[in-house]
């Protein structure tokens, strides 16, 4: 008879203990994104010498390693904040968590070369990332309010560099400029998903978990100096309009 409670306190103690030792795996994943974070800068100063030649493109590394290293940091940033409030459950994340840094390996190699296989690097990470959202949901089913958003605004950016990655084999001139011209309408694609999330549509965790640079302070710093400089030409306009009413001289009042 003593054998089933003894059994269901070892199950309690395990399921009580899991959270823990999942926790004792983000170390892990901090030393791969450092070791490749590293890597990037290494190609960043390597990239540096192209600046010295007086080719064409020759800007064209160093502009696709920063981009990449600035999206590495800021995608390891966010998914490090929801995994210290929302620890792994199992193993599915901390998977994910060591695939999407070493694409990132492969994402930098091409940027230093500067080849459209780069177009096909971010798009693996971009797909990692919706597994990763779609690995968390099954943990935290309760966790996201527009989980559909958030998949669509990693799928959509993928099918589209997919595409882009395609057109070179159509348009033999696009490889030369298909880089600039990506990394163009990505920035493009921070501003205005910044600008349609900064409000109230998706909640401030799945704001951080969006494929971006985040720009929504600056757009809400922005949007507050265009708001304060209307209401200020607007009282400037309106003072204008009550001196000229008061420019009447008081004999002519009288």
């Amino acid at each position: 008879m003593s054998a089933t409670p003894s059994r269901e306190s070892s199950i309690q103690l395990i399921s009580d203990l899991e959270p823990k030792a999942f926790r004792g795996l983000m170390g892990f994943v901090d030393v791969i994104y450092g070791a490749v974070l590293g890597f990037g800068v290494i190609e960043m100063a390597e990239a540096l010498k192209f600046l010295e030649r007086n080719s064409k493109g020759n800007a064209t590394p160093l502009v696709l390693l920063t981009a990449t290293s600035l999206f590495l940091i800021f995608d390891y940033a966010q998914a490090r904040m929801c995994i210290e409030l929302y620890p792994y459950r199992g193993l599915a994340r901390f998977t994910l968590d060591i695939c999407i840094p070493i694409a990132f390996v492969f994402a930098f190699a091409a940027a230093f070369q500067a080849r459209p296989i780069y177009l096909i690097s971010i798009t693996v990470i971009l797909l990692l990332g919706a597994s990763w959202l779609w690995a968390c949901k099954l943990e935290y089913p309760a966790l996201f309010q527009h989980f559909k958003a958030l998949i669509l605004a990693h799928v959509v950016p993928a099918g589209v560099l997919f595409v882009a990655w395609l057109a070179q084999f159509i348009f033999k001139s696009w490889a030369d400029w298909i880089n600039w011209i990506i990394g163009g309408l990505y920035f493009l694609y921070c501003v205005v998903a910044s600008a349609l999330t900064g409000g109230e549509s998706l909640m401030p965790l799945e704001r951080r978990l969006l494929p971006i640079i985040p720009l929504h302070a600056p757009i809400r710093r922005f949007n507050r100096l265009v708001v304060s400089s209307i209401r200020g030409f607007k009282r400037r306009v309106g003072l204008g309009v009550a001196e000229d009413g008061d420019s009447t001289p008081p004999s002519a009042k009288e």
